[in-house]
């Protein structure tokens, strides 16, 4: 398990920065074609929406959705122009949204984008009366999405899984969390799975949570 992600995260590592992730695109679709300007475009989009801001760990906010991108172009060898745009936008809407709108998304990078990424962002949880109908939403919604929002949460949450911070109660609820809802879809596409039940039991360790209850 150590040795994928390992793997894993030397692959993250060596995809940090902008003209790392451009030269890769540039290798992959060519360096001026059609996909190559709408993936260069939407990165620098994200990073200027970010504006350099930081996550609660001390990484560059945009290092997440870099982070997504490169797993599922370089490790895992998605090549589909949707699923990768939505990756890139997919905290857009939810995070910024004075600046990034349902309507904009559409506009620039059509419906199907638009659809993937409406379908992995959270509702207003003051609109639920516990957590546990929080999160059946949360999941429902992602799976009514179809299996491209599906791909994009699993690749969500094992960066997610990789680089988990915060509280000890806030971790563990995110590992039960992955265990209940997101191990089951990324089995039921056959996607990801050995590297999120991976991380997952990584995690489970660290936390000192036995995992013969879990998994």
């Amino acid at each position: 398990m150590d040795i994928v992600l390992n793997d894993l995260r030397r692959v993250i590592d060596k995809h940090r920065y902008r003209h790392q992730l451009e030269r890769r695109v540039s290798r992959i679709f060519g360096e001026g074609s059609d996909k190559y300007c709408v993936i260069m475009l939407t990165i620098d989009l994200v990073a200027e929406t970010h504006n350099n801001g930081l996550r609660n760990n001390g990484d560059l906010l945009k290092s997440h959705e870099f982070a997504m991108f490169t797993i599922a172009l370089v490790y895992c060898g998605i090549r589909d122009l949707s699923i990768l745009l939505a990756i890139l936008l997919h905290d857009m809407i939810e995070d910024y949204p004075e600046i990034w709108s349902p309507w904009l998304i559409a506009e620039r990078f059509g419906q199907e984008v638009l659809r993937i990424d409406l379908a992995v962002t959270k509702p207003d949880k003051s609109t639920f009366t516990t957590e546990a109908e929080y999160e059946e939403v949360i999941f429902d919604s992602v799976l009514s999405g179809g299996w491209k929002a599906v791909v994009v949460k699993c690749i969500d949450r094992l960066h997610n899984m990789l680089t988990l911070y915060g509280g000890k109660d806030k971790m563990v609820n995110k590992v039960l969390q992955t265990i209940k809802f997101v191990l089951p879809m990324s089995a039921n596409i056959q996607f990801l799975t050995f590297e999120l039940m991976s991380a997952t039991t990584e995690q489970m360790s660290r936390l000192e949570m036995e995992q013969d209850r879990f998994l």
